[in-house]
Order: structure tokens, then C-alpha cells, then sequence
């Protein structure tokens, strides 16, 4: 900015340049606080926020610099810096309403109540937050409510909160059954399954009392109606409970090399939902332990090797397997079986011919940075 400052005679193409230079830096910023997060520096995170929200602000980007804001509280209420996160929320808030953005308000009531839930002290202005929203005209705002829910639990989901997640997006399905909304059910009843194979798959924490305790705040958010066509979406979430005690058919031993071409087609075509993974101790290249999500194929067990790095929070990534990849396919340990529940384990013989994804969270779509 300071050389183009003395270069450019022309304001226009200075302001050009100074929004160019401003969208990079907030940019730069968010990615920096969405790693930061990922290695548990939370303070450094939230003031690279606060960076990134400054420099929107100043080339007048307030979508941007709303979504930061609202992502910060989030932060804060993650880590249990609750207090702060109210202070967030509110601030956020009053930023809504000067924009006129009435689903950001919505989003942060929910937010602010979930963290004065949490909290402990002041439980009864949540469950009156909470009471508020239940009495908001439906038939105008319930699609306004679908997305707040479904979002909130895209962000829990994206910084390794499943459990959470998945309460969230039993909301936003409960409301868009009695709607009749078919393809946004779908879509979140999808969203349900990977939260909750995550959870199962990560084993339940500290937070399982704190599920149960949400559970009590949510449900007085909304209630679904039709019960009957709910229970019907649910158990499709049973099905890879089914694929688990159903055989892999694809078995062909540790011997025997399968060359791409002969793979099943759904591990040839479509990109595998990564819901969890570890390192697995090796010489030479990286060697990792990914486990995997596919609708009709069930939970699987990939083994690769890579130069990649691979950090932070599993739902964040996707696999896909190369033309020119080799695999074997075996049955896995009853250790492994019995933890991750999968069918099968497929080993990739060659480094790097799995290509690795990580995936931005989708609400990273919202900043327009």
C-alpha cells in the first residue's frame, strides 16, 4: 500500500489497489485464525479475527467483517470463554441490526443463549431467548431457521464439535419435515449421519452432559410435528449400522495387488467423506490410517502414504483415489473393526496415489473475501 501510495497519481486506481490490499490482508487473516484454531491457540486466533474484521471494515466489506464477528463468538463459546462470547454476541448483534441482517440476529439470539445455557448462571433468560424464537411467526421465518440451525451445526462440525453439531442439525430437519422441504431433508439428514459417525467414531466426552443439557434448550426452540415421517428419515441413519454386519464383497486378501481399473465403481467415481484419522508410525514417508464414509459402500479403513501434511479436524477432508493407484483389500483387525466399526481395509501400495482434499468450511463461502 505504501508503494502504491507514492506510485499512483490517480485516486481512483489508489482505492482500487487499497481494497486489493485490504481483501488480502482479511483473508490472510482468517486463514491464519482457522489454523491457528486447529493448533489450539485461541487468543492468537481471535486477534487475527479482529485483524481480518478491521481490514473489511475499512473497504466497507460489512458482510464480511459481520460473518467474522459472528465466527469469533462462536470461537469463544467453543473454548468456554463464555463471558466473552456474550460480550461477542451482543456486539455482533447490534452490527445485525444496524445492517438490517435479521438472520446474523437470529443466529447470535440462538448463539447467546446456548452460551448462557451452558454457562449455568442465568439459564432462565436462555430458555426466555429460546421461548422468544418458538414464538416467531413459522410460516414467514422457517426457512430463515433451517439455514441458522444447519449453519450453526456446519461450524461445530467444521471445529471438531460433532456431537453439538448433530443436536443442530436435528433441529433444522425437524423443522424442514413439517415444511415438506424433501431435498433440504436429504441433504440434512446426510449432514446427521456424518456428525453422528463422527461421534461415535471419536467416543463421547465431556460433552455428553452438555448435549443433554442443549437438548433441553434446542427442544424448546422447535418441535417437530410430523413424528411419523421423522422417524422415517432416521433410520436411514441405522443404515451403516446394517452395511456393518453385511461382508465387504470386495475382499481379496493382503496378497493380491487390484489395480484401479478393477476397483468397485463407487471407489473409482465419487469422493470419500473423511470422519476420522490417525498416523500410523512408519519409516520413510507419512503413513496414515483414514477412515471413510460412503452411502451405499458403508465405513472403510484407508492406509496410504503421502508427503502431505495432514492436521486438524477430519470432516474437513476428502479422498479420492488416482487413475493410477494399486490398492489391496482385506479384512481388518477386530481391534480395528470393533473401534471404527468398518468393513473393510483398503491399502494403498504406492505413495501419493491417493489424492488428499481439505475442504474450507462452507460458512468460509459467507466471508466474500
Amino acid at each position: 500500500m505504501q508503494i502504491a501510495s507514492g506510485q499512483l497519481t490517480n485516486l481512483k486506481d489508489y482505492d482500487i489497489v487499497e481494497k486489493l490490499i485490504c481483501s488480502e490482508i482479511s483473508k490472510m487473516e482468517f486463514l491464519r485464525a482457522f489454523i491457528l484454531i486447529s493448533l489450539g491457540r485461541v487468543n492468537s486466533a481471535i486477534d487475527s479475527l479482529e485483524r481480518a474484521a478491521l481490514f473489511s471494515t475499512i473497504i466497507h466489506n460489512h458482510q464480511t467483517c459481520l460473518t467474522l464477528n459472528y465466527v469469533k463468538a462462536l470461537i469463544l463459546l467453543f473454548h468456554g470463554l463464555y463471558n466473552n462470547a456474550i460480550m461477542a454476541y451482543n456486539f455482533t448483534e447490534e452490527l445485525a441490526d444496524i445492517y438490517n441482517d435479521k438472520r446474523l440476529k437470529l443466529k447470535c439470539a440462538i448463539g447467546k443463549s446456548i452460551a448462557l445455557y451452558i454457562k449455568g448462571e442465568d439459564s432462565e433468560t436462555a430458555m426466555a431467548i429460546m421461548d422468544e424464537i418458538s414464538n416467531m411467526d413459522m410460516e414467514k421465518n422457517f426457512l430463515d431457521a433451517i439455514i441458522v440451525f444447519s449453519e450453526l451445526g456446519d461450524y461445530f462440525l467444521a471445529l471438531g464439535h460433532s456431537q453439538l453439531a448433530a443436536n443442530l442439525y436435528n433441529e433444522a430437519l425437524e423443522i424442514s419435515i413439517d415444511y415438506k422441504l424433501k431435498v433440504r431433508s436429504d441433504t440434512l439428514i446426510e449432514k446427521l449421519k456424518r456428525a453422528y459417525i463422527a461421534t461415535v467414531l471419536n467416543g463421547y466426552t465431556t460433552e455428553d452432559m452438555l448435549v443433554d443439557r442443549l437438548d433441553v434448550l434446542l427442544n424448546k426452540a422447535y418441535s417437530v410435528k410430523d413424528v411419523e415421517r421423522y422417524n422415517e428419515k432416521i433410520k436411514k441413519i441405522s443404515m451403516f449400522n446394517v452395511l456393518f454386519y453385511t461382508p465387504f464383497p470386495y475382499i481379496s486378501g493382503k496378497k493380491k495387488i487390484i489395480p484401479y481399473i478393477k476397483l468397485p465403481k463407487e471407489l473409482q467415481e465419487d469422493y470419500l467423506e473423511v470422519v476420522h484419522f490417525e498416523k500410523v508410525k512408519s519409516k520413510g514417508a507419512s503413513k496414515y490410517l483414514f477412515i471413510v464414509s460412503h452411502y451405499e459402500l458403508g465405513l472403510l479403513g484407508i492406509i496410504l502414504k503421502t508427503d502431505d501434511t495432514v492436521t486438524g479436524i477430519a470432516e474437513n477432508y476428502t479422498l479420492k483415489f488416482k487413475p493410477t493407484s494399486k490398492v489391496k483389500i482385506y479384512n481388518p483387525s477386530e481391534v480395528l473393526r470393533d473401534t471404527y466399526l468398518i468393513r473393510a481395509i483398503i491399502e494403498v501400495v504406492a505413495k501419493n496415489e491417493i489424492e488428499i482434499i481439505y475442504s474450507l468450511p462452507s460458512f468460509f463461502k459467507a466471508l466474500n473475501i
